[in-house]
């Protein structure tokens, strides 16, 4: 990977270094970091691309040759900071030649502190330990960097700078609105959290301030491999400008702290949704963020998260494995609070179903009938923890209809869209609470939505008639249905016919757990619910018609009850979209009007 061409050039309010990047076997591109005034030296200093593109060229395993000077000092820790990601990445980043065309001690820049700031929780509290204890020299600019949240659309990222600045001002700081490509280009070869410390400390070489913080993710005791770390950051500092990683403790301890900064509190957001406007309140960032609130006794609703704090909510977060210790931490501390038991209940769902998952793709290339036991016992912890995000109405609980065609089966959604399934609509909203004229619903271990009134049929085969109709109702549709069509409905129905994946009966260890409530009879402002499972697959329907499932060929449905005739995740009740159902009859796929709810024009 060669580097030349370093400029600087002027921009609108501050500066733009770039330089030319060659990569062996791949297209150049310009690599560029933007900042304001007053920061940067026109000193043709190369080091800030030597250390934003020392990771990329040792995923790539090509040597790394910079034209330009570069700081001596940084040269010289080289062979360590390889080392250390040659330690947190073994499979993927090996030692390499690293040669620059000359050496020379940069030109110093402002003799202030800059830091690195997202408005999260690990930022924040570098802020606040900052003001609390001083250092020489005193930080006096926040440091926000556009490009890198690839997550943003554009007006969300003007409302993230704009959000910026004014937390800036909260803590009686400046704001350095910075910019840089870097991640456009390293996102198609490797993960961001491998690399972004070091293009931190390539931007923090272009800034040029004495002192440059990026904030600790974790506690010493907590450390694990990541691109930002306590024993790498610090390699790249230069003559003039130190790198540091601060604020060093627990999760816990930094809530607790940033809790008696109500207006920091106020303004944090972690949310990994990246175009929502606050905190989404769901995702696995924002749920033990809100935990830790709790435990430090703030209430979520009055910080910047708008949805109640439940055990439900804490038991259907999908937790990452990178916050493994900190999901531990929290845990412990809930149950050491005997008035916080359902909600350490909910969030121990939660953590168990992470560890299983662990579990089973550990085992994956070991044992891969184990791996399967132990993914079924992830799902089935998946099943008992469906009662998540949900009230998002006023106590309706959207039911949102969606086809997964990998899985060969219509998926559904309470409270929330499928994930990675194709939306088709959604038929209402069950209840989140118990009303006289209701009865509960819940989800079983294999995905299908039950009732005491409707329960799931058994595990059983079907018939070799059932298979034998399946497979050769494309003969007999019409001749507007092209005959290769035809054929190859023949052929995708004999290949499900011969492995049906039906669903097994359900499997709980203990009570399952209720997803909602449905009306017993029919009013004004409810929609009918039926339910059908096909004759060969053994998929369930879920529908407003039993007409929709005769045509598609799931035989008679079931009235289960009747849902709200409203619609809090979409918007609009009904189903208005036809995925294709490869296992359906052909009159469901094609010529049937989209399904309504009923009185809808």
């Amino acid at each position: 990977m060669k580097v030349d061409q370093v400029a600087l050039s002027e921009t609108e309010g501050g500066h733009r270094l770039s330089a030319r990047v060659r990569p062996d076997g791949a297209d150049e591109f310009e690599l560029w970091f933007e900042i304001p005034q007053p920061f940067g030296r026109d000193d043709g200093d190369a080091t800030p691309f030597l250390c934003a593109l020392l990771p990329p060229a040792l995923i790539r395993g090509e040597p790394l040759e910079v034209d330009g000077p570069v700081s001596p000092k940084v040269l010289a820790a080289l062979d360590d900071v390889m080392r250390v990601y040659d330690s947190f990445y073994p499979a993927k980043m090996k030692p390499i030649t690293v040669r620059a065309d000359t050496t020379a001690v940069p030109e110093a820049g402002l003799d202030t502190t800059v830091c690195y700031f997202s408005r999260g929780v690990d930022s924040w509290h570098s802020v606040f330990m900052e003001l609390q204890t001083p250092a020489e020299p005193p930080l006096t600019h926040l440091v926000y960097i556009r490009g890198v949240d690839v997550l943003f659309d554009e007006r969300q990222a003007e409302r993230a700078l704009e959000a910026a600045r004014d937390a800036a001002a909260v803590a009686g700081l400046e704001l350095a609105a910075c910019a840089t490509n870097m991640r456009a280009h390293s996102e198609p070869i490797m993960d961001w959290d491998a690399i972004h410390g070091a293009v931190l400390a390539g931007l923090g070489h272009v800034l040029r301030a004495s002192r440059v913080l990026t904030s600790s993710n974790y506690a010493f005791g907590e450390l694990i491999p990541t691109g930002s770390h306590h024993v790498l950051d610090h390699r790249y500092s230069s003559e003039v400008t130190r790198i540091e990683v601060s604020g060093e403790a627990t999760r816990i301890e930094k809530v607790a702290r940033l809790a008696t900064w109500p207006e920091a509190v106020e303004r944090i957001r972690v949310c990994l949704d990246g175009n929502c406007i606050v905190n989404c309140c769901d995702c696995s960032k924002c749920v033990h963020t809100m935990v830790e609130l709790h435990l430090a006794g703030v209430d979520p609703r009055t910080a910047s998260f708008d949805r109640p704090l439940t055990p439900a909510r804490a038991a259907s977060v999908r937790m990452r494995p990178s916050g493994l210790p900190i999901y531990k931490d929290v845990l412990a501390r809930l149950r050491a609070r005997p008035q916080d038991a359902e909600l350490a209940a909910g969030f121990a769902l939660g953590l168990r179903r992470l560890e299983t998952r662990i579990a089973a793709e550990a085992l994956v290339d070991v044992n891969a009938k184990a791996a399967a036991k132990v993914y079924e016992a992830a799902d089935l912890l998946d099943a008992q923890a469906l009662a998540p995000r949900r009230v998002v109405d006023d106590g309706a609980v959207g039911v949102v209809r969606a086809v997964d065609q990998r899985r060969r089966r219509h998926v559904y959604g309470y409270g929330w869209a499928p994930e990675g399934a194709e939306l088709a609509g959604e038929l209402g909203s069950l209840l989140a609470f118990r009303q006289d004229d209701s009865v509960p619903v819940w989800v079983d271990a294999e995905g299908r939505l039950v009732s005491d009134r409707t329960p799931a049929p058994g595990h059983a085969e079907p018939s070799p008639a059932a298979r034998a109709r399946f497979v050769g109702a494309p003969f007999g549709w019409k001749d507007t249905v092209p005959a290769g069509s035809r054929i190859r409905a023949v052929r995708q129905r004999a290949h499900l016919a011969a492995r049906p994946k039906r669903p097994a009966a359900p499997r709980f260890a203990g009570a399952p757990v209720s997803t909602g409530y449905i009306y017993r009879v029919d009013a004004p402002g409810r929609l009918p619910l039926y339910v059908a499972y096909h004759p060969v697959t053994g998929d369930q329907l879920l529908t407003h018609s039993p007409l929709e499932a005769s045509d598609m060929g799931y035989g008679d449905a079931e009235l289960m009850g009747y849902l709200l005739d409203r619609a809090p995740v979409t918007g609009t009740v009904g189903i208005h979209r036809r995925p294709e159902v490869p296992w359906a009859s052909r009159v469901g796929q094609r010529v049937r009007p989209l399904m309504q709810a009923p009185g809808m024009s």
